[in-house]
């Protein structure tokens, strides 16, 4: 499966901006091979079994589709040859912590670019407080989205953790610690 290690590098490298790797193998070989050749390759995304997309008529191997933030297919092709697109697109798009939404105002747009190089969740939180209690009502109304969006994703990610720590402790010790680096 051609291409596997660079998609590895590109989900390590780009994971904490919201990119998601997704893979789908439609040869006709037996499924322990593939889990065989993805857990030896060190696969960090999901792939998927017999899957293509509606009008999917490549055969090229391997064959990919970059996404923006709105769903919207921006390129497809060889995944190599996706860097300098993916790289655009963090620079352009929000956020994903606002599910695509493109932010009006300044200052709620500072936060989701904070939150792009890296700054915390919870440095965000406190930003949104700060712009909620200003009382510009475009402000508030973006940062309370944007608050609503910060604590659901931390409700979600302790909901899968505490999921995680009765499957396996070690994981999810360690996944506490990749969420406290965040």
């Amino acid at each position: 499966m051609a291409g596997m290690p660079h998609l590895v590098q590109v989900q390590e490298k780009y994971k904490a901006q919201g990119v998601v790797v997704f893979a789908s193998h439609c040869q006709n070989v037996e499924q322990g091979k593939v889990v065989a050749l993805c857990l030896s390759k060190k696969v960090n995304y999901t792939v998927v079994d017999g899957s293509r997309l509606a009008g999917d008529d490549s055969n090229g191997i391997p064959h990919a589709w970059l996404f923006d933030a709105s769903g919207k297919c921006v390129q497809e092709g060889h995944v190599e040859q996706f860097t300098a697109k993916l790289e655009e697109l963090l620079k352009s798009e929000p956020h994903w912590i606002t599910r695509g939404k493109k932010l009006e105002s300044k200052e709620a747009r500072a936060i989701g670019e904070g939150l792009k190089a890296g700054r915390p969740m919870g440095w965000a939180v406190a930003e949104c407080e700060t712009l909620i209690k200003k009382n510009d009502s475009k402000n508030v109304e973006e940062a309370t989205f944007l608050k609503e969006q910060l604590l659901a994703e931390g409700e979600r990610r302790l909901k899968e953790l505490n999921a995680l720590e009765e499957e396996n402790a070690f994981k999810a010790d360690n996944a506490y610690k990749e969420i406290d680096a965040l």
